[in-house]
C-alpha cells in the first residue's frame, strides 16, 4: 500500500478537493462463531477507524474476543482481536493494524469486512451483541 500524491500547485479550499466521511455499522454476537462478511467497502475507501459500541460483556470464563479483519482481493489489509470480556460494555475505539489506510493503491477489489466471536474457557452465558462502527473515506 502506497500514498498517492497529488500536490496541487496552490491549496485552496476547494484544491484538493475535500473528501466525506461515510460509515458502516455492524453487528456481532455470541453466536457468530464462524467468521462471515458483515460489510463491504468500495475498492478506493480508506477506513479511517474502527468504534466499538458498548453492550454487554462476554462472561466466558477465560477470553473473548471479536476478530475484525478488512481484506481485499490481495488478502488482509487490517486485522484485530478485540477483547470483549474486558472491554466489551464500554464504547472505545479499536484500534487495528495498518490504520488509516488512506489513500490505498493500487485498488485490487472491494475491502470486506469480517468479523467472529470466539471464546476460551467455560462457555458464556450473556454478553453482546456488540456494535461496530467503521468509518472510512473516499
Amino acid at each position: 500500500m502506497g500514498f498517492l500524491t497529488n500536490s496541487p500547485l496552490f491549496i485552496t479550499p476547494i484544491s484538493p478537493p475535500g473528501r466525506d466521511v461515510q460509515v458502516k455499522h455492524i453487528q456481532v454476537s455470541r453466536t457468530d462463531t464462524a467468521s462471515s462478511v458483515k460489510a463491504i467497502l468500495p475498492a478506493d475507501a480508506s477506513i479511517v477507524y474502527v468504534v466499538r459500541h458498548g453492550s454487554t460483556a462476554s462472561d466466558a470464563a477465560t477470553t473473548a474476543t471479536v476478530t475484525l479483519t478488512a481484506a481485499n482481493n490481495s488478502g488482509t489489509v487490517s486485522s484485530k482481536a478485540d477483547d470483549v470480556k474486558g472491554s466489551g460494555a464500554t464504547t472505545g475505539f479499536v484500534t487495528m493494524s495498518s490504520l488509516p489506510n488512506l489513500t490505498p493503491q493500487p485498488l485490487v477489489g472491494d475491502i470486506t469486512i469480517s468479523a467472529v466471536y470466539a471464546e476460551t474457557g467455560t462457555a458464556s452465558t450473556t454478553g453482546g451483541p456488540w456494535n461496530y462502527l467503521i468509518a472510512y473515506i473516499r
